[in-house]
């Protein structure tokens, strides 16, 4: 329940109403007409001052609830709200981004520092910002009253009249809250958008196997589902040429298990695995049941993230509501930590949920390069060297040369603890392409989720996102909807040369990037109008990979997904329960827990099978006279 206050905290930012017009003009003045609009702004880059009064309520989780009269103040009180909770964990994410992180946490975030410098979200950040301010100055206003919010608790703690936050203190990481910018939401935006759109490490490992043994490349089947369950509705699933599944000799794959990376290799995986942990992807789960299965004749949506266990959590709920005073706003639900709004929940008239959907917008080139230029595509194209100091608390700064070729993206250079030796011949570069090179619109986006009332304004906000590839589904009381939009690189027919999920030779110009992309007919969009039910679950949505290959398709959208069984067993509980009778919320609840496993179920029969030859088959006779297994078997 909530709480019957208001946060003192907020009284000294607004006493009343007349108090809180008089800093920053009138509606005449700012240009904003009535309370609740958000209209023109004379200057969409400074918040003027709160307009009327700001109330938050925090329940019995700890969740505030924050109503106020018009739009900006509620994004005002919400960053401010969000400062007073998680001030130095929202620090921690803006110095990730910024490649900052070493300079308080010492020498073990240099390797994250370095791939926040190469990949130079502060770059891309910004002119996403820019973009913004241009295309929707009354939504940037938005944004730039939340960073007001949180520096005006910056200021607070400054001036003593707020504690030091957990984090900075002298015990701890010992250093002072600086302000934000305007551009800090968006830098951080983009490095998430960035971990959600990151195959770096499957692309590298499936590079790494195939050159040094490509029979065990041949053998492992990378691309094969455990489970040929795929999250397009029958219905609405493009054909693919989905061929039986051949069986492979035992021969082969024992020959295929003796392939091993040398020792330095393995190491250096290791490594860039550990750089990679925070811009990884992870998987997740959402589903979504039409009216005519449910108890009560409305769609039921569920949604897990699969976000770390951690303390706090990366994800910040709240409920932010400008609507009750005239404003757009009434949502709930959950965002990131050093993120404005709501980027998972609902509203008065739906509900919306995301899963990582892992199409492929990255590839990786081995290219020549005379430390000048590079060759790529029988073409030369010039290399921007770019130097980047960064900090180290305890130790000297690092200097990263990061080596930018615009228009085709960066080289990898050291900024990976991988040594490219592993993926290119002697005297060749990796160079990474990402779509989210550019200036891209996610918060518009974002925001338009927030406030849509029906499923067609909710899907034209999702088809303003570009990067960040998210399965979106969303339900309001008349229906279910899938809609993914994000720019996938249209790379022409499958079957004219191997797709680039591992790196691809740039001297072949049949690689390079047109500026075409998949359009929105290629994209994973569906209502289930027949099936009734949606699943995802970082799973393959159209059935491409079902035989290994994804050369054979009508068009290439990904390769690397997960291997199916969270979505199988979903499915297989939605297929129960709607066969049983109607669909409640505790019976969507009882799918969201249930533990049981897709692997065990395949895996438990070998091998109970091959536990039965221990008797008899030699080979196995390390296994003889052993109490573990009889009591396991």
């Amino acid at each position: 329940m909530l709480t019957a206050r208001r946060l003192a905290l907020l009284a000294s930012l607004c006493v009343s109403p007349l108090a809180c017009g008089g800093s920053g003009g009138s509606g005449d003045e700012t240009g904003e007409g009535t309370a609740g609009d958000t209209g023109d702004v004379v200057d969409p880059e400074v918040f003027p001052g709160l307009r009327g009064e700001v109330e938050i309520l925090i329940d019995d989780r700890g969740i505030p609830h924050i109503y106020a009269q018009n739009d900006r103040d509620l994004f005002y009180a919400a960053g401010y709200q969000m400062a007073t909770d998680r001030l130095f964990q929202m620090d921690l994410m803006r110095r990730r981004a910024y490649g900052r992180g070493a300079e308080v946490l010492g020498e073990a975030k240099v390797d994250e520092d370095k791939l926040s410098r190469l990949f130079d979200f502060k770059r891309w950040g910004t002119l996403d910002a820019d973009r913004f301010l241009k295309d929707s100055p009354a939504d940037y206003a938005l944004f730039s009253a939340w960073v007001a919010g949180l520096n005006k608790r910056i200021d607070e703690i400054a001036a003593g009249s707020a504690p030091m936050p957990y984090g900075f203190g002298t015990n701890e990481g010992n250093y002072t809250p600086e302000k934000w910018d305007n551009v800090d939401p968006f830098v951080i935006a983009k490095m998430i958008s960035f971990g959600n759109s990151n195959t770096l490490e499957y692309e590298f490992l499936a590079t790494v196997v195939k050159r040094i043994s490509p029979d065990a490349y041949a053998s492992l089947e990378l691309l094969r589902p455990g489970v040929p369950t795929f999250t397009m509705p029958k219905e609405d699933r493009p054909a693919a040429d989905i061929k039986p599944k051949p069986e492979r000799p035992i021969a082969a794959l024992q020959e295929a298990a003796k392939a091993a990376l040398p020792a330095d290799a393995a190491a250096s995986l290791h490594r860039m695995h550990s750089a990679l942990q925070a811009f990884h992807v992870l998987g997740s789960n959402n589903w979504a049941v039409d009216g005519r299965f449910t108890d009560n004749g409305k769609p039921l949506i569920a949604n897990d993230p699969h976000q770390p266990l951690q303390s706090p959590s990366v994800m910040y709920a709240q409920h932010l509501n400008s609507a009750d005073g005239g404003g757009a706003f009434d949502a709930a639900g959950f965002g990131f930590a050093g993120a404005p709004g709501v980027q998972l929940g609902h509203n008065r008239n739906l509900h919306w949920a995301a899963t990582t959907g892992f199409a492929d917008c990255m590839d990786l080139y081995s290219v020549g390069s005379d430390g000048k230029a590079i060759t790529i595509g029988g073409k030369t194209a010039p290399i921007t060297v770019r130097s980047e100091e960064i900090k180290v608390k305890g130790a000297p700064s690092v200097v990263l040369e990061a080596n930018d070729v615009e228009g085709f993206g960066v080289l990898l250079g050291d900024a990976l603890p991988f040594p490219e030796a592993l993926v290119v011949d002697a005297g060749r570069r990796v160079l990474i392409n990402w779509t989210g090179f550019r200036a891209t619109n996610e918060a518009e986006a974002f925001i338009g989720m927030a406030r849509a009332s029906t499923l067609d304004e909710w899907e034209r906000s999702v088809d303003k996102m570009e990067v960040g590839t998210f399965n979106w589904l969303a339900a309001d009381k008349a229906g279910i909807s899938y809609h993914v939009h994000t720019l996938v690189p249209d790379r022409g027919d499958p079957s004219a040369r191997p797709m680039p999920y591992t790196v691809v030779d740039g001297d072949d110009k049949g690689y390079l990037w047109t500026g075409l992309f998949l359009p929105d007919s290629k994209l994973p969009q569906s209502h289930a109008a027949q099936t009734g039910y949606i699943v995802t679950a970082n799973n393959d949505p159209f059935g491409f990979t079902a035989d290994g290959s994804v050369e054979n398709d009508p068009w290439y959208y990904g390769a690397f997904y997960d291997p199916g069984y969270r979505a199988a067993r979903i499915e297989q509980r939605i297929l129960e329960l709607t066969g049983k009778g109607k669909v409640g919320v505790a019976d969507m609840q009882a799918v969201q827990t249930d533990t049981h496993s897709g692997v065990a179920d395949q895996l438990l029969p070998v091998l109970a099978e091959a536990y039965a030859m221990v008797p008899t088959d030699d080979n196995l006779a390390p296994y003889r006279n052993r109490p573990d297994l009889d009591t396991l078997f």
